[in-house]
C-alpha cells in the first residue's frame, strides 16, 4: 500500500506454464505414450519421436506434447471401450478340435428320416382295410 509502483499482473496462462511438469517420452509406432497408468495418444505424424510433455498434476486429462519447432500437440487420454477387446467366436474348423459328427451325414440322416415319414404316411393301410370291409363284407387286412 505504501509502494506508489503499480502492481503488474500476470497473464494466468503464463503463470500456469510456469508451474507445469516436465517430463521427456518416446512414441510407439502408433504416436501414443503411457503416462500414469494411462496410454495418451499424441499424433501419428511423431511416431517413434521422443518428445517433451508437459502437464498440471491436479488434472492429467489433457498432456501438451511439444517436438522441436512444431505447435504443441495436446494429448488426451485414450479411452479404451468394452467394445475394443471383444474377440470374435473362432470356428469350429480352426481350433484343432476333432470332430464328433459330420455335418454332411446329418443332412442326410435328416433327409431320409424326412422321406421315410413321407412314405410310411403313405402306406398306411387302415383306409384300405376300410374300403375293403366296405366293399366285401370282410377285411383281407
Amino acid at each position: 500500500m505504501r509502494d506508489t509502483r503499480q502492481l503488474v499482473f500476470l497473464d494466468t496462462s503464463t503463470v500456469s506454464e510456469a508451474f507445469l511438469h516436465r517430463e521427456t517420452r518416446k512414441l510407439d509406432n502408433a504416436g501414443c505414450f503411457s503416462f500414469g497408468n494411462s496410454t495418451y495418444e499424441a499424433s501419428t505424424a511423431l511416431a517413434n519421436a521422443e518428445v517433451e510433455i508437459a502437464y498440471d498434476p491436479m488434472d492429467t486429462d489433457v498432456v501438451r506434447v511439444t517436438y522441436r519447432d512444431m505447435e504443441p500437440i495436446m494429448a488426451h487420454k485414450v479411452a479404451i471401450t468394452s467394445f475394443a477387446s471383444k474377440k470374435p467366436v473362432v470356428p469350429a474348423a480352426m481350433t484343432g478340435e476333432a470332430p464328433k459328427t459330420s455335418r454332411l451325414l446329418d443332412a442326410l440322416e435328416q433327409n431320409y428320416n424326412k422321406e421315410h415319414k413321407i412314405r410310411a404316411n403313405a402306406l398306411n393301410f387302415a383306409s384300405y382295410a376300410e374300403l375293403k370291409s366296405g366293399e366285401e363284407g370282410e377285411s383281407d387286412v
